[in-house]
């Protein structure tokens, strides 16, 4: 496949061929899998403290500097595909994860080959899963959905993913361009059930940096109950009719040393609980879907 200008119509066209994103599939998403590659970024803390001069320099005043450190950051973790017979592994806490009742807190385990995986909820197998004709394992992309070939292949080059971002998120209803920019890369961020080469998230988090009415928090907190900065984006959003309207808090989390993404949350602006929370909490690549990443060493003081 063609990696010049002519793969946005190449890519748009493959696209086209796949089944659509369905409405409910992004919420089902979020019950299993959140962010790829967090966990390789987490092992760059002392390297991040340094490159932004210890933990008395000062940080970005604003989302779009934090969101162009950040993929500065991403480039210097070596994430890249998975190769045959190795599992994606992640662990991730939030809302509809891990439990049957709505709205309720849990925790879900996910292994991913490039064609299969296992979801365990609590420790107990939930489900296995195998991409078949019509039913491929995707990463949702907007109004579209990408196969873990097309994700391998979006382009690196800001500019061009750009462009590309905007093709496929076309606003659903009333909900305003930048908006529905800011899900797609939500999307790619949290929702890709295989982990994210290094150049491309890096190019993500440029794209991201590039919207305007983002705004930082240095002091929030993710649904682990972790330390996080948050990259939000309030927008008006629409019930059953356009009379029924709300404020929505759409947030990106992010580990206040490393930059490393930690999951996102979505909140009812005025109300103190989100109605959608996921935090991710631990991620590998392994060579069996019965087997966990070890746990990084820990440091020695």
């Amino acid at each position: 496949m063609s990696t010049g200008y002519d793969f946005l119509d190449a890519l748009r066209g493959q696209l086209t061929a796949l089944p659509p994103a369905e409405r409910g599939q992004t919420r089902r998403r979020r019950r299993l899998v959140t962010a790829a590659g967090a966990a390789a970024l987490a092992a760059l803390a002392v390297v991040a403290l340094l490159a932004r001069g210890g933990q008395d320099a000062v940080p970005p005043a604003n989302a779009a500097g934090f969101l162009a450190d950040a993929a500065d950051r991403a480039l210097a973790a070596p994430i890249g595909p998975l190769r045959p017979g190795e599992f994606y592994y992640e662990k991730v806490r939030g809302t509809n994860v891990g439990t049957d009742a709505p709205g309720g807190i849990g925790t879900s385990e996910q292994w991913t080959s490039r064609t299969s995986g296992r979801v365990l909820w609590g420790g107990y197998p939930r489900m296995t899963f195998r991409a078949v004709p019509g039913h491929p394992l995707a990463t949702p992309f907007g109004s579209r959905v990408l196969t873990y070939a097309q994700l391998l292949a979006l382009p690196t080059d800001p500019e061009r993913l750009a462009r590309l971002i905007r093709n496929v998120s076309g606003p659903p209803g009333p909900v305003g361009p930048l908006v529905a920019r800011f899900r797609t890369i939500d999307q790619l961020l949290s929702q890709s059930p295989w982990p994210i080469p290094t150049p491309l998230r890096a190019s993500i988090l440029r794209v991201a940096a590039a919207i305007p009415g983002l705004t930082l928090n240095h002091a929030s907190v993710d649904c682990a109950g972790r330390r996080a900065v948050a990259v939000t984006q309030v927008s008006r959003s629409y019930g059953g009719n356009r009379n029924d309207l709300s404020l929505m808090r759409a947030e990106m989390l992010f580990d206040p040393a490393t930059d490393a993404y930690l999951g996102d949350r979505e909140t009812v602006v005025g109300h103190a609980r989100p109605f959608e929370c996921v935090a991710l909490l631990k991620t590998g690549v392994v060579n069996s879907d019965h087997i966990r990443p070890l746990d990084p060493p820990t440091p020695a003081r």
